[in-house]
């Protein structure tokens, strides 16, 4: 009952560092500040990733299988958010290696294989969460910024 209500509070500390993660840079984004925008979605990710040993794991996106299968459904949503507002910063900023949209879509199919694969999104009912990452990759698809594979 302990881990329970732990595990729980430490999924509630989460969300609200996402949300506030979101709100911030989101306001980074608004001043040109991108990259400070993209540290800080960073940092807010690195929030779910707790396995020390992630060399040679299998991965889930950014996480590893283990993480993914902890996730709540609260966490599986604040990720893709998280992860969508990484990949529009990214893409509609160009990062200095001019790999802006390779970052972008690659974020937004993280994105998308977390949702796909985190036992915890199957209950997830409002699935439209995930649409802002095919809207991009598809639209770098038609464009041709990105070459389908």
């Amino acid at each position: 009952e302990a881990d329970r209500r732990q595990a729980k509070q430490q999924a509630e500390a989460n969300a609200k560092a996402g949300n506030l993660a979101l709100t911030i840079g989101k306001m980074y984004e608004d001043m040109g500040q991108t990259k400070k925008s993209v540290k800080l979605f960073d940092d807010a990710l690195a929030l779910w990733k707790n396995d020390r040993n992630r060399h040679q794991q299998i991965m889930v996106g950014e996480f590893t299988l283990d993480e993914a299968n902890a996730f709540t459904q609260k966490d599986v949503i604040m990720i893709v958010q998280l992860l969508i507002a990484k990949g529009r910063v990214v893409g509609t900023f160009s990062s200095e290696e001019g790999r802006g949209q390779a970052d972008a879509a690659q974020a937004w199919l993280d994105a998308l294989d977390v949702f796909a694969h985190a036992p915890a999104a199957k209950n997830i009912k409002d699935r439209s969460v995930v649409f802002p990452c095919f809207s991009g990759i598809f639209l770098f698809i038609k464009g041709g910024k990105i070459e389908k594979d």
